[in-house]
């Protein structure tokens, strides 16, 4: 792992605790428990999991809309690079 990676990981992880810790905070006050005691936690994941799934083909296709429009050969190849494997 070089230093980018690794400066990436550093700031993907603060940034997930500072975004997790709101949100675990958020669903306890509007559902007036934790985790520990909520109902229906595996429908809540069946749900997150849908919507995420959702999320992930959506950006797909806002992220082949705009190819036409790079032009640039360092855009172009970091969206083919990003784009690989992808149908």
């Amino acid at each position: 792992m070089n230093k980018q990676d690794k400066d990436l990981l550093a700031q993907s992880l603060a940034h997930f605790m500072v975004e997790s810790d709101k949100k675990v905070k958020a669903g306890f006050k509007e559902h007036g428990c934790g985790l520990t005691v909520a109902p229906g936690l595996l429908n809540e994941l069946k749900g997150e999991l849908i919507d995420a799934w959702q999320y992930y083909y959506a950006i797909i296709h806002q992220l082949k809309q705009i190819r036409p429009y790079l032009t640039h050969p360092k855009a172009i190849e970091v969206w083919e690079r990003l784009m690989q494997g992808l149908k």
